[in-house]
């Protein structure tokens, strides 16, 4: 099996260090034509670096808002830290798959692929991991030994780590779902190259787990990992994998919460030429010969990709009915920049693969939407205010009253933070509504689900 493992890791691994010698492409396929081919410029932006106090700080608020259910597995007094004899899967990779929740399709969740290794293997990988990440941990312990036991909280970080790490090394034969938009997230915060460097040392530490005789062999094993992507790049995998541990639905909205991920989403566009905010609508990647290929909605694709470098455009809609006209009461200045932000909305859905119908008729309940979204109602609303609370105060009027429970968030003239409204959201959901769709420097982006 071991040879099985370094001869998997060499297939994958080395066409992939000959193609970051030209550089390397991304594909974007989003169903819609021809899939798109960018290339991105020589010229990247550096890591995006998370400091030490940034990391306690990101990651004490993410245990804060996360339902975590810790118990570590016991036998005989002893925490159990591997399966014993005669049992097929082991008591802490239980405990971190238990994290994700009940609602999560399977794709959601962290899970180990089907040719995973066995338990001890990864019990030892899990072991080298902490290595990896022992001043990683340092002033984060005693903040969250106020909410936690901070040693099953760790043992469940190393499991999903290593989850996520085998679940990117050994695809079926993409990986999808919520492993899927972790990836993207890491390669905007890191780049690629040091996405691919710590592919390879993947394969190199679970090689060395497999061998390894001694806690110290582990050790080393560990360090190296840990050396690849440095003590910032440790932070933000610990993070990201921390915020995902209780599903995809979680991870959307934790995300844009993060230390740098406002760098971090303008980076993305450069590095990959998709959307960090829409990384909910990536539905698989897969890191092949010269090129990482995003399966994605069309939504989700930067504009950064539609330019020189990039390949064709997704496939354009449909505008049909009426452009909204000033009324009598709109003829002042906030009412003239709705009625023209109602319009261009209209516009850019179109141009982005939507069949838009302005005005259309009521919609049966006495009510008169602005669209028609490719045959569902909605409205649009261009807030000026940059206050998350008063912005969804606003949306749920409009969806409670039966007004449209889809929303189209039209954001040019606010600079409500992003990661704010999604956890407003999060707290005090609106039972009726259904989508939003942000549109904001004439991007346009699945906020919500």
């Amino acid at each position: 099996m071991r040879g099985t493992w370094s001869g998997l890791g060499l297939l994958l691994v080395v066409p992939w260090l000959v193609g970051c010698v030209s550089g390397p492409q991304v594909r974007l396929e989003t169903g819609q034509g021809a899939p798109i081919l960018y290339t991105p410029p020589a010229d990247q932006p550096p890591p995006v670096e998370v400091r030490q106090e940034e990391f306690v700080s990101a990651l004490t608020e993410l245990v804060l808002h996360m339902h975590l259910s810790l118990e570590l597995p016991r036998r005989e007094g002893r925490v159990q830290l591997a399966s014993w004899e005669g049992e097929s899967r082991d008591p802490v990779q239980r405990m971190m798959e238990h994290q994700c929740a009940p609602s999560e399709p399977p794709d959601g969740c962290l899970v180990l692929p089907g040719n995973a290794p066995p338990p001890q293997t990864l019990m030892r990988m899990r072991l080298a991991l902490s290595f990896a990440l022992d001043t990683v941990w340092e002033g984060a312990a005693v903040p969250l030994s106020e909410y936690l036991d901070p040693l099953a909280f760790k043992l469940m970080v190393y499991a999903a780590l290593s989850t996520y790490l085998l679940t990117l090394m050994m695809p079926e034969p993409m990986t999808k779902g919520l492993a899927a938009a972790l990836t993207l997230y890491l390669v905007a915060y890191l780049g690629l190259g040091p996405v691919l460097s710590m592919l390879e040392a993947g394969w190199r530490l679970l090689e060395d787990s497999q061998r390894a005789t001694t806690v110290e062999h582990l050790k080393e094993a560990g360090h190296r990992f840990g050396r690849v992507l440095g003590d910032s790049g440790m932070r933000v995998l610990l993070l990201l994998t921390t915020a995902a541990l209780s599903g995809g639905t979680g991870f959307a909205g934790r995300g844009p919460g993060l230390p740098g991920f406002g760098r971090a989403a303008l980076a993305s566009q450069a590095r990959t030429g998709v959307a960090l905010e829409a990384a909910g609508q990536v539905r698989s990647v897969a890191l092949g010969v010269k090129q990482l290929t995003v399966v994605l909605a069309p939504t989700a694709v930067a504009a950064t990709a539609m330019g020189p470098g990039g390949g064709a455009a997704p496939q354009k809609g449909s505008l049909t009915g009426q452009p909204t006209k000033p009324g009598a009461n709109e003829k002042t200045e906030s009412g003239l920049k709705s009625v023209e932000r109602e319009n261009e909305s209209a516009r850019l859905l179109a141009e982005n693969g939507y069949d838009v119908e302005q005005n259309p008729p009521t919609n049966g309940k006495g009510k008169n939407p602005d669209y028609k979204l490719n045959g569902e109602y909605a409205d649009c609303y261009a807030p000026r205010t940059d206050n998350p609370r008063n912005i969804l105060t606003t949306i749920a009027e409009k969806a409670n009253t039966d007004q449209a429970d889809r929303i189209i968030l039209n954001l040019e003239d606010s600079q409500v933070d992003l990661g704010a409204l999604k956890k407003q959201l999060l707290e005090n959901p609106i039972a009726n509504l259904k989508e939003i769709i942000i549109i904001k420097g004439k991007k346009i982006t699945l906020f919500h689900p």
